[in-house]
């Protein structure tokens, strides 16, 4: 569950929830899930897990919780873990790409501040 509140965290700094976030909510959600495909194809995920990872990132987009979205749905599979990590490891490298290193850093630090409040 850690990685989808990072997910979270991540999709609400670059945008979610904020007014311009339902104009690329679509956009990145579709990006996003294009690329997390790209992985099933070399089967370092698998693709029954392609769906929970659009979930998650929808439900950021929705100003939901992630996190309590996920517990709802019943029992982590163990491959999903892998998927989840993949998903954040491309939206944290977005991140980066798209924001100065320093304000990167400070932005991680903080929300893995609040992760363990």
């Amino acid at each position: 569950m850690g990685t989808v509140f990072l997910i979270g965290s991540a999709l609400q700094r670059i945008g979610a929830g904020s007014p311009d976030g339902t104009q690329l909510a679509e956009r990145f959600t579709k990006t996003l899930m294009d690329k997390v495909g790209q992985w099933a194809k070399t089967e370092m995920v698998e693709p029954a897990d392609l769906p929970m990872v659009r979930e998650v990132v929808k439900t950021v987009f929705d100003e939901h919780g992630p996190v309590a979205c996920r517990d709802q749905t019943g029992p982590v599979p163990d491959s999903e873990p892998q998927a989840m990590t993949c998903a954040l490891a491309l939206i944290a490298d977005s991140w980066i790409r798209s924001t100065d290193q320093e304000r990167c850093e400070h932005g991680l630090l903080t929300t893995l501040g609040g992760a363990v409040d």
